[in-house]
């Protein structure tokens, strides 16, 4: 669940979830990462008001996890976007920090 912004209280509960679930199972079950593409693509205003959207998101996102990753790809990535949160001198903000303009 990597992403551009800070690491916040938010994501580092995602990311110890993600973590014990790939030590316990050896991989993300699909209700899980439906929730995280639920929670991350939905603007926290819809997640709150739309009842409609928010219940036919699962389904569509369900629909499509044939054409997604293998459960091996998605612990990879998970481990990816672990390193890449943690390490202080790849996150976004420090990348956008190291750009010089004109």
């Amino acid at each position: 669940m990597a992403g551009a912004g800070p690491m916040n209280g938010v994501l580092e509960a995602v990311l110890a979830a993600e973590s014990e679930l790939i030590a316990l199972t050896g991989r993300l079950p699909a209700a899980f990462s439906r929730l995280q593409t639920l929670l991350s693509s939905l603007p926290p205003a819809v997640l709150r008001d739309d009842e409609s959207q928010t219940r036919s998101w699962p389904e569509l996102l369900g629909a499509q996890e044939a054409v997604w990753t293998s459960p091996e790809g998605e612990a990879g990535q998970s481990t990816a976007s672990v390193g890449w949160l943690r390490d202080p001198q790849l996150t976004a903000q420090a990348q956008f920090a190291a750009v010089v303009g004109p």
